[in-house]
C-alpha cells in the first residue's frame, strides 16, 4: 500500500467518523427539543422516550459499523497478504 493509498484510507475513516459524530449531535439536539416539546405539552405522559430508545438504537448500529466493523477492509487486506506469503511459501 502507498503513502497515497494510506492517506486516501485515512481520510475515508475520518469522514466515516465524523459523519457519526454529526449523527450523535444530532440525536442529541433533536431529542432535547422533543423532550422540551413534551414537557411544555403535556408533562403527564413521557412521549419523547419512545423517539429517543427508536433512533438510540440506530445510533448504536452507526456507532458499531463504525468503530467495531468499520475496519473490515483492513483486515482483508491483511488476510489477503496473510494467504499471499502462504502461496508463496508453498511454491518454494
Amino acid at each position: 500500500m502507498t503513502s497515497t493509498d494510506t492517506a486516501a484510507s485515512a481520510r475515508e475513516r475520518a469522514k466515516v467518523k465524523l459523519g457519526f459524530y454529526q449523527h450523535l449531535a444530532v440525536y442529541f439536539v433533536i431529542n432535547l427539543l422533543l423532550f422540551f416539546i413534551n414537557q411544555t405539552t403535556s408533562p403527564d405522559y413521557l412521549w419523547s422516550i419512545w423517539p429517543m430508545i427508536g433512533w438510540g438504537v440506530a445510533v448504536v448500529f452507526h456507532a458499531l459499523n463504525v468503530y467495531v466493523f468499520g475496519d473490515r477492509g483492513q483486515i482483508v487486506d491483511r488476510l489477503a497478504e496473510r494467504e499471499r506469503r502462504r502461496e508463496e511459501q508453498g511454491r518454494r
